[in-house]
């Protein structure tokens, strides 16, 4: 499986992701103290081949074998056994999950046990993170980079993707935990980020199909209610835009992963630009 031109020069040395999304950072006064790149896979990974990248970038793409590569993750020191890993899907379909990843060599099977090739430090949402990147870098024709810290942030913590679309800056949280994994501070640190960098548009992502109306949008009404009170809710609600997709004022939205992140994100985009340009007044 040959990659596309767009996904092989994400590797080539020129590094243009950074170069492009640098200067929103610095048009705000901000000067980062580190990002990562999509081609830290390099690093990341077993291999080096974009191909075998690009493989594994579409492995990665579909929510199932995100889900078992989180039972890898949960196992990831004594090694998983099959019926460990199969939470959310069939023997027959984790098989041939397994079988691709072992083609790959990040996932080796020793005395019954599958076992992660990876480095020790790195955590799924890691790779979480570098997929959607490199998902806005490959789809949308959206520079991107990841786990990004800037010199002089006064809230502390990383924020976990920025791209320039459209010549804005776009600013993702994503989350790897289901809602239950998901609590108050988090989302309350997630928007002093967002105050603090001031970003064209932001969304908060969490990867699963479950609902967010629930519990995710709950606690950021919560936390809105904190910083502005209840009346602030009643003249800038959370509206739903459709199914588990929901926005504040057209500029900040929250979502899930289902049913897929590349038509989440279409979605969202549209509707902001709906929004927020002046096609808006004549439609």
């Amino acid at each position: 499986m040959n990659p596309p031109p767009e996904f092989a020069q994400l590797f080539s040395r020129e590094k243009p992701q950074a170069r492009q999304v640098l200067p929103l950072l610095f048009g705000r006064g901000f000067q980062p103290a580190g990002f990562q790149e999509v081609s830290r896979a390099l690093e990341l990974l077993p291999f080096s081949d974009p191909e075998k990248i690009y493989r594994f970038y579409r492995l990665l793409r579909r929510y199932s074998v995100r889900l078992l590569f989180y039972d890898l993750f949960a196992h990831r020191r004594e090694g998983a056994a099959l019926e460990q890993l199969l939470h959310y899907c069939s023997a027959e379909s984790a098989g041939k999950i397994l079988a691709e990843f072992s083609a790959l060599g990040i996932v080796a099977e020793r005395r019954g046990r599958f076992f992660l090739q990876v480095p020790e430090h790195l955590q799924m949402g890691d790779l979480f993170e570098w997929l959607v990147a490199t998902i806005l870098n490959v789809e949308f024709q959206a520079p991107a980079i990841f786990h990004v810290s800037l010199r002089g942030n006064r809230v502390g913590g990383d924020f976990d993707v920025l791209a320039n679309w459209l010549g804005r800056l776009l600013y993702l949280e994503v989350k790897s935990a289901p809602p239950k994994g998901i609590h108050n501070p988090e989302i309350g640190e997630f928007l002093l980020r967002l105050g603090e960098l001031k970003p064209d548009l932001a969304i908060f992502l969490d990867d699963t199909h479950l609902r967010v109306k629930d519990k995710i949008v709950l606690m950021f009404e919560e936390e809105l209610i904190k910083r502005k009170g209840i009346g602030s809710l009643k003249d800038l609600p959370i509206q739903r835009v459709q199914e588990q997709i929901f926005q504040l004022n057209h500029y900040l939205y929250i979502l899930n992963s289902k049913r897929e992140i590349k038509s989440n994100l279409r979605i969202v985009f549209q509707d902001y630009l709906l929004y927020n340009l002046p096609l808006h007044s004549i439609m």
